[in-house]
């Protein structure tokens, strides 16, 4: 995963909550550690929210494929999903989107994510 993808996903999930979204924090965990996180976002949200984790869809849908399985992975190895621990660490204990957020930004913080390789300079100065 690059770091584009968890401040998308943040970014998402920062709009669904600015839009009166709360998901249970019990049940989100559970979608979690089951892998289905992002389907079910996208089924309880899409249709109200139609621009939800566009990235997930179309032509970007590929990147997705690889990287949402590495986010969900990367969380259920390194967060504690007990209610005592997320309260105590993240503050968090009503909305589970808060968590996903507080999660994603964890992963920044420890620098979880792959460097993203740099595309070639394309032109003229490229063929030299």
């Amino acid at each position: 995963m690059y770091l584009e993808h968890l401040t998308y996903l943040i970014s998402s999930l920062s709009s669904l909550i600015d839009a009166g979204a709360e998901t249970d924090v019990a049940e989100t965990v559970e979608h979690v550690h089951n892998a289905t996180l992002f389907t079910w976002l996208l089924e309880k949200y899409k249709p109200q929210h139609p621009s939800l984790l566009d990235a997930f869809e179309g032509e970007k849908a590929p990147v997705w494929e690889w990287a949402a399985p590495e986010i969900l992975a990367k969380f259920v190895e390194q967060l504690d999903p007990a209610p005592n621990r997320i309260r105590k660490t993240f503050g968090i204990e009503h909305n589970g989107l808060c968590l996903l957020i507080s999660w994603a930004s964890e992963l920044i913080y420890r620098r979880t994510w792959t460097e993203k390789p740099k595309e070639p300079k394309k032109g003229p100065e490229s063929a030299i």
